[in-house]
């Protein structure tokens, strides 16, 4: 390409880097290491970029268009807790199982 359209391709990206460096650092935990060792460091970078990439692929062709502007932490908490909720009250432990409205829920034992 010649240095005017890829000056052009540039400005139309405007921030996107730091959008992704963001969500890679803060949502996906690519900013706490685990270890000393940079092998280990570099190994969990790599999967945090992995997860971004399926969560990219996940949002473009397996979710309804409403989740297509999702942020990764966002989409897990909507995920995790539309399979149901566990209840504890007294002394019993209660599943409740998400029916279908986003307020309602089948007990189950």
């Amino acid at each position: 390409m010649d240095g005017e359209k890829i000056i052009r391709w540039q400005r139309k990206r405007s921030g996107k880097a730091e959008e992704i460096h963001h969500i890679l650092k803060d949502e996906l935990g690519g900013g706490h290491v685990p270890s000393k060792r940079f092998g280990a460091n570099a190994a969990w970078w790599t999967i945090a970029v992995l997860a971004l990439n399926l969560h990219d692929l996940m949002k473009r062709r397996l979710l309804p268009e409403e989740y297509g502007k999702s942020r990764p932490k966002s989409l897990r908490f909507l995920l995790y807790t539309m399979v149901g909720k566990i209840v504890t009250h007294g002394r019993r432990t209660v599943l409740k199982i998400w029916t279908g409205n986003r307020g309602a829920y089948a007990a189950s034992n």
